[in-house]
């Protein structure tokens, strides 16, 4: 370590220059029922991640009494699978066809950890939030109003373990979150106005991984996987193939 001599000739040993951030761990979910994408994004150090873009399968009409919630366990399979702590559940754009799972995935997760992450959603998702706590008895011991109208401001800066992510306010109420060189947006065609809106804070897009809710389904190849199933006539499985596809995972 380099060392300084001031006038007095006492050693001042110099500070060490900050560690650069840890590229993040990206997990994209896509869901055949939806058609959209779930993302887990994680810094790999601290094992703290943020969730964005949860949904149920259920479609805003429905009116069933009962809740699907196959691509919400989905994500909650990579937290526990991986160790996180989320400590934010965060959305880009008001779901168009399928509610948030916010309220779902906290609840397990405060029910398994004792600590609830944060959300983060606008005023008109946190009414549709709490309908959805009322229709399905959901009730996780928090203050609805407080916990999910949390908003972001252009420019704001917020930790996932040592990396920050940057938010970006788009047309339309919608948010573009930057963390790391990758950017999550919920439409495809913001990148125009990135470009005329958001330059001097994200500079050449063309740098950055850029990730939607409705991007295209990942490409699907089919391959032949040999499975045991239990026979009802003896006690030898039997052996088969079923098809399997790459995004499947």
């Amino acid at each position: 370590m380099d060392r300084f001599y001031s006038d007095k000739d006492s050693v001042i040993e110099a500070l060490p220059p900050p560690r650069p951030e840890p590229p993040p761990l990206v997990h994209t979910l896509f869901e055949e029922l939806t058609e959209t994408w779930q993302y887990v994004v994680a810094d790999p150090v601290s094992r703290h991640c943020v969730i964005i873009d949860p949904h149920l399968d259920n479609t805003a009409s429905t009116a069933s009494t009962e809740i699907s919630t196959i691509a919400a366990d989905r994500v909650l399979n990579v937290v526990r699978q991986n160790r996180y702590t989320v400590d934010r559940i965060i959305h880009t754009h008001e779901p168009r066809d399928h509610p948030s799972s916010a309220w779902y995935i906290r609840a397990q997760i405060l029910q398994s950890t004792g600590q609830a992450p944060q959300v983060s959603i606008g005023k008109k998702m946190a009414a549709v939030q709490r309908v959805f706590k009322r229709k399905y008895s959901m009730n996780d011991g928090s203050q609805w109003r407080t916990d999910f109208e949390h908003t972001f401001a252009d420019g704001q800066m917020f930790p996932i373990g040592h990396i920050n992510a940057k938010v970006l306010h788009l047309n339309g109420g919608n948010l573009a979150f930057v963390i790391g060189q990758h950017v999550f947006a919920g439409t495809s065609r913001f990148d125009l106005e990135v470009r005329n809106r958001h330059n001097a804070l994200v500079g050449d897009l063309s740098k950055y991984n850029v990730y939607t809710a409705y991007d295209s389904p990942p490409a699907r190849t089919a391959k032949l996987i040999p499975i045991q199933e239990p026979s009802e006539r003896s006690r030898n499985p039997i052996k088969k193939l079923v098809i399997r596809y790459a995004a499947e995972h």
